[in-house]
């Protein structure tokens, strides 16, 4: 049963992946990631993880992918192929946002470290 449920959790991913390319209309520079989907063991709902680049446009894009929940949901049904589509519920994943301003700080630390060194050399 956990690798059916594992296959059903990549399977809506992918899905959600491309419902989100086709039906939300994106400002230019604004990334939609589906970082996880977690489906209960019963198949009848499913978490859908979304993770939104850059951080500026977080809420305002997850408001509208909210918004288009019921639209997003009738076409995961169409195109799952399952005898009863999970009841989804989008959630905000912010993980990966933490992550690229980690990246950032490291590399101005990164920067300053190598500037502060060239300083220091005759």
């Amino acid at each position: 049963m956990r690798n059916r449920i594992l296959r059903v959790n990549k399977n809506i991913q992918q899905i959600l992946g491309k419902i989100f390319q086709r039906e939300l209309d994106l400002p230019q520079g604004v990334f939609i990631t589906i970082t996880k989907v977690e489906t209960s063991a019963d198949l009848k709902t499913a978490n859908a993880f979304v993770s939104i680049l850059p951080e500026k446009n977080q809420k305002g894009i997850f408001n509208q992918i909210k918004r288009k929940k019921k639209i997003i949901q009738r076409l995961l049904g169409e195109n799952l192929v399952m005898k009863n589509t999970p009841s989804l519920s989008l959630i905000l994943d912010t993980a990966p946002a933490r992550v690229d301003r980690l990246q950032k700080l490291l590399k101005e630390i990164s920067k300053k470290d190598n500037e502060s060194r060239n300083e220091r050399t005759p």
